[in-house]
């Protein structure tokens, strides 16, 4: 660990805690690969760069993760350039963390630059930079841009991605900046968790194509929220427009208040900070939790009054068991639980179940079940959103989840998907007979129609999928030879289904396989012997002319005897033993 300190000195300091440099550069000079640069709290009057170095340039937020800790731990620069430069190739082991980054000033370098590097910013306040833009990444940069409050910035955006590859802004607070939130040119870029709110231009605008994932933001309160080739995300994959509710921006307090709309409306996939609450935030600072909170915490339905398959399936009555958990730092006393949901396809039939006690941490299983019906018309894949309203003896807590409605079917594979056959024979294949949604009845087979000259049956003909059979199809000596079509039929509970397999009808000597044993036949197969140029026939039984079961030059004179000196035609491959 290298110390940095106002009242410490570059020339006589050694970059000990007793003895600390006095500027940050002097620090990551010295730093090696994965040190540490610590800088106590005071104010620097620098511009930095980080030389390439894969190192951890951060304030005592690191250890305390308290926003006090970045308030007074403040970086300026009042000169020209970017206050905080990458462009050394730096990935995401570069680290900087725990700062107040500001400048004043009438310059248009951005405040912090990211050339053709790819640092990780975290945890940051970017609080003014004149003219120019907050944070400002190009030349295939894969920044990853996570908690940092930016405000008060201009340039084309606060943050500005020009030409990156898969850089991540996530879980920032970008507001009242006078320019756009996010602008975006040729980017692939994943926006997610931010609160972007009252800046002047757009929230996010993006000006050429890329690849971009936007995603559980609230985007509020701009001339317009989205602009160039990103339509409105409003309500489309978790992301809202809506007041975040701060406790005091005008006086730069960006924390949420208890009635935020962003508190737990992050990605339900991404972890949340230590006493977060259900699921992570949105913005840069994590909502603290106190006194007591019972949110939801898992299901589990069971249908026994239906077809029991585990699934829920139209116009059944399902029982759903209910766990909560009290994420709070206090005892929640007397908790009780209402299911609740606004779906007319279903109807609530046992709708309150009580938890008793839960202390900080502690899981608590319905005694009881709650239950519902689902309409007999339901459409399949139908999604059910409901609402879990907890109460304790001093507050009231919403939660929710959600059950899929599966309409019951089965489907039908073949193994394999083609099958051969001479004429006056048979062959076989599987069908196997797949189960969804739970679908557990009775399953009737049959044909739609065969080819002239063939005939087949099921062994069995009926059965409870999953479960598999047998198709057996047989041929007339004057079958004709080629590929057919064959349609299986099959219905069971009222569902019609109905599968597709091919025959192909062959003839031994028919080495190419179209109809016909003539000269193609005999140049194919020496080609193949011979020269090795093809792949030898399917299915090989037909170049086996002579019934010996070797695939050799045998076949080749076998076949140009019978076309040319007037021999027997080739011989059936099941007769050969004869």
């Amino acid at each position: 660990v290298w110390h940095v300190s106002t009242f410490g000195d570059d020339l006589v300091g050694n970059g000990s805690s007793e003895f600390p440099f006095g500027t940050i550069q002097k620090g990551i000079e010295s730093a090696g690969y994965k040190d540490t640069v610590l800088v106590e709290r005071g104010r620097d009057q620098e511009k930095i760069d980080f030389l390439g170095k894969a190192i951890l340039l951060g304030s005592h937020f690191i250890f305390d993760g308290l926003k006090s800790t970045v308030d007074s731990t403040l970086i300026q620069w009042e000169g020209e350039g970017s206050m905080v430069t990458f462009e050394s190739g730096e990935y995401l082991s570069s680290v900087i963390r725990g700062f107040t980054l500001a400048r004043g000033g009438d310059f248009f370098d951005p405040l912090i630059r990211c050339s053709g590097s790819s640092p990780s910013i975290c945890d940051n306040m970017v609080v003014g930079n004149g003219s120019g833009s907050g944070i400002y990444c190009n030349d295939g940069s894969m920044a990853e841009i996570k908690r940092n409050l930016i405000r008060n910035c201009s340039g084309l955006g606060a943050v500005v991605l020009n030409v990156c590859y898969d850089a991540w802004v996530v879980n920032n607070t970008i507001c009242n900046n006078h320019t756009c939130g996010i602008y975006i040119k040729y980017s692939d870029a994943c926006i997610r968790n931010n609160i972007i709110s009252d800046n002047e231009g757009f929230g996010i605008y993006v000006s050429k194509p890329g690849s971009w994932e936007v995603k559980y933001n609230d985007v509020f309160n701009q001339s317009e929220n989205y602009g160039g080739l990103l339509d409105d995300q409003t309500d489309v994959n978790g992301n809202i427009s809506a007041d975040p509710l701060f406790v005091d921006p005008l006086s730069g307090d960006f924390q949420l208040t208890p009635g935020s709309p962003c508190i737990d409306a992050g990605d339900t996939s991404d972890s949340v900070p230590p006493e977060g609450g259900q699921w992570i935030d949105m913005g840069a600072f994590e909502y603290q939790l106190t006194g007591s909170r019972v949110v939801y915490r898992s299901h589990q339905i069971e249908d026994s009054s239906g077809n029991n398959n585990g699934v829920i399936n139209p116009g059944e009555v399902v029982f759903i068991s209910i766990g909560v958990k009290n994420i709070g730092p206090e005892t929640a006393y007397n908790v009780r639980a209402n299911l609740r949901t606004g779906d007319g396809l279903v109807l609530i039939t046992d709708s309150l179940e009580c938890f008793g006690d839960l202390e900080p941490g502690m899981i608590g299983e319905s005694p009881g079940v709650f239950s519902f019906e689902v309409d007999p018309f339901c459409p399949d894949s139908h999604q059910i959103a409901f609402t879990l309203q907890t109460t304790d003896d001093q507050a009231v807590w919403n939660s929710g989840f959600s059950e899929l409605v599966v309409r019951p079917y089965f489907v039908m594979t073949t193994i394999p998907d083609t099958a051969f056959v001479f004429r006056s024979d048979s062959t076989q294949l599987d069908l196997i007979v797949g189960s969804v949604g739970g679908f557990n009845s009775k399953v009737s087979l049959g044909f739609s129609e065969l080819p002239s000259g063939t005939s087949g049956l099921f062994d069995p003909d009926t059965l409870f999928p999953p479960d598999s059979t047998i198709i057996k199809i047989y041929t007339t000596s004057d079958v004709v030879l080629g590929n057919f079509p064959i349609f299986i039929t099959a219905s069971g509970d009222g569902i019609e289904n109905e599968k597709e397999f091919k025959l192909e009808v062959v003839e031994c000597g028919d080495v190419n396989g179209d109809g016909l044993i003539d000269l193609a036949d005999i140049l194919y197969l020496a080609n193949y012997y011979l020269k090795m140029g093809d792949s030898p026939p399917e299915p090989i039984c037909r170049a086996n002319a002579n019934g010996d079961e070797l695939l050799n030059l045998s076949d080749v004179l076998y076949i140009a005897n019978y076309k040319f000196k007037g021999g027997p035609p080739p011989r059936d491959c099941r007769n050969y033993h004869n």
